[in-house]
């Protein structure tokens, strides 16, 4: 049968607007060409197409590509932000505000390695640099990737094997000296990777055991000291939570399968806490997860479970009281939103059941100041 995608704007629980696309939704993308333009989302579904879209419904462009597209990336240049799109031949297309394509990279040498993930720099000095990594799925066929770094101009810088599939690869400053580091999975390893600023070299700065599968990869100085902490949450239910230089900080296991990680600041205090979201699967086949906050040290502040599958996290202040609320898309089509406290704020059916919600977004604009949560589905 035919899949279709479905985007809604929400507030408050209630639906403002939807809008139905023929294919299935595989990313969404917010983006800010210009610093202070009104944020935009890019669509990427199955089709190949790709759309560009505001808080009102309206299509700024779309493009349709020879091939469907696999993956989308916001990369802020020094002089411009453009859209990435990766897509299953291992083409790489960049492209600005109006749409016009800037370049094309053309990372598969026999078209049959598609890009899994792309995962953008959060500083370029200059772009000479690595702004985006590019995993594509190895030809081995073994389960692991291949990993490009490219500069601003799409250009490869070089080439990592070996790598895992899941979007877990990501671009860190983790000494904040304005000089980016990679983090990249291998399957039951962690490595920090310096990035050669200057070269095409990569220094390995360390390799850290996991003993199981990632499933979630968060980075953040979580205490303030000018030095980035690195959490990372297993399939098979362990949290690590290590400092920029290795060291174990604290490790607990939660049990279930760790889906998500988010940061949440909180006014009262003054070191941040991470939120972790965990599935988990009875021996009768029953799906369900959990929600847990805990404190920079490690300790749980408290947990909510929930009768569903989680299938996507946000941390935003929806309720515009100047602290952040917990949103969760399940697997079932719904959204529940969680205080800080964890108390129940609201759930809705965004969905009919069977529309996983495989995206969420937090958009404000002019017309929404507030900000309202965009979510996006396809029918399984």
């Amino acid at each position: 049968p035919r899949r279709f995608g479905q985007l809604v704007l929400i507030d408050n629980g209630q639906v403002l607007w939807d809008l139905s696309l023929s294919r299935s939704i595989t990313d969404l993308e917010e983006i800010r060409f210009r610093e202070n333009s009104q944020p935009l989302f890019a669509v990427r579904t199955t089709s190949g197409h790709v759309q560009v879209y505001d808080h009102l419904r309206r299509r700024h462009w779309l493009r349709t590509l020879n091939t469907p597209a696999t993956s989308l990336a916001e990369v802020r240049l020094p002089d411009q932000t453009i859209l990435a799109v990766g897509t299953n031949t291992g083409m790489l297309t960049a492209y600005d505000e109006q749409g016009r394509r800037l370049w094309t990279s053309h990372l598969a040498d026999e078209a049959d390695q598609p890009v899994l993930a792309l995962a953008s720099a959060p500083t370029v000095n200059d772009e000479s640099e690595p702004v985006l990594a590019a995993i594509l799925e190895a030809k081995d066929d073994k389960g692991s990737a291949d990993l490009f770094l490219i500069d601003g101009r799409g250009k490869v810088t070089a080439k990592i094997n070996d790598v895992e599939t899941r979007d877990l690869t990501q671009f860190v400053d983790s000494n904040d000296d304005q000089n980016n580091e990679l983090l990249v999975p291998r399957f039951a390893t962690l490595e920090l990777l310096g990035m050669g600023v200057g070269n095409t070299g990569n220094v390995k700065e360390w390799e850290y055991s996991l003993n199981a599968a990632p499933g979630a990869a968060l980075v953040s100085d979580f205490n303030h000291d000018g030095n980035d902490e690195l959490i990372v949450g297993t399939l098979d239910g362990r949290v690590h939570s290590l400092s920029n230089d290795r060291a174990i900080n604290w490790l607990f296991d939660a049990g279930g399968a760790i889906k998500a990680l988010a940061v949440l600041n909180q006014s009262d205090r003054s070191d941040s806490s991470v939120v972790v979201a965990g599935n988990m699967e009875s021996a009768v086949g029953v799906s369900s997860s959990w929600i847990q906050l805990r404190e920079a040290r490690g300790e749980r502040v408290w947990e909510h479970a929930l009768d569903s599958t989680i299938s996507a996290l946000l941390i935003a202040d929806v309720d515009s009281n100047g602290e952040p609320e917990i949103i969760a898309g399940t697997e079932g089509g719904n959204i529940v939103v969680l205080s800080s406290l964890g108390e129940l704020l609201w759930e809705t059916a965004v969905f009919p059941a069977g529309q996983s919600i495989n995206h969420l977004a937090f958009m404000v604009s002019d017309t929404y100041p507030a900000g309202e949560i965009i979510a996006a589905s396809q029918d399984r």
